[in-house]
């Protein structure tokens, strides 16, 4: 029992996130009309290549999008009342419950590394996170407050838990682009400095 309990974990985590899927076409029609309009504001602004910008706002307008419908449009008012205030409490060692700690470590991993994409100005460091725990925070009130969601504070840790894990892994693949960057502007200066050397 033990051994299939990692295989049943990956297919309940798989099966959630596929159904999640049957909500892509809304959320892309929403993140075109979205990211339609921070392009006619980019544009006024004449930012300079703003099409990496443009690409993540379109992808964290699909996520919330996403968001929106998992966590509130297609759950009934009133289905779901029950709070869970206690750090750790819904952890249990079944695999439903351990496939949903899961699920709650992955929901907001994209958001960790689209927020600094879309808005590279504005989310930095500790700033960022704490954005996604808000965000976390108002969504578990939201829910208690409309009955469509359990209020569960071990949800918001495992948000803004993921979100930072991958915010972290973002920041470490920018520092290392950044590095090879100077390190080519570096070996360009060399040889241009050879270069007028020979000319001299």
């Amino acid at each position: 029992m033990q051994r299939e309990m990692p295989k049943k974990i990956i297919e309940l985590v798989i099966a959630d996130l596929g159904d999640a899927t049957r909500y892509l076409p809304y959320g892309a029609v929403a993140a075109l009309l979205i990211t339609g309009i921070v392009w006619i504001v980019l544009f006024l602004w004449k930012e300079n290549k703003p099409e990496i910008r443009l690409l993540a706002v379109f992808f964290l307008s699909v996520f919330f999008s996403e968001v929106l419908f998992l966590t509130f449009l297609n759950r009934e008012p009133g289905s779901r009342t029950q709070m869970e205030l206690r750090l750790f409490g819904t952890f249990h060692s079944d695999a439903c419950s351990i496939s949903y700690v899961v699920e709650n470590f992955l929901f907001f991993m994209p958001a960790g590394i689209l927020f600094p994409l879309a808005f590279p100005k504005r989310f930095k460091s500790a700033g960022h996170i704490f954005l996604i725990f808000l965000i976390s925070v108002m969504i578990e009130v939201l829910q208690h407050l409309t009955g469509r969601g359990y209020a569960q504070l071990d949800d918001v840790i495992l948000n803004t838990l993921g979100a930072a894990v991958s915010f972290w892994f973002f920041c470490l693949v920018r520092e290392k682009e950044e590095l090879k960057g100077e390190e080519r502007l570096g070996l360009i200066g060399k040889e241009t400095g050879k270069t007028r050397e020979k000319l001299l």
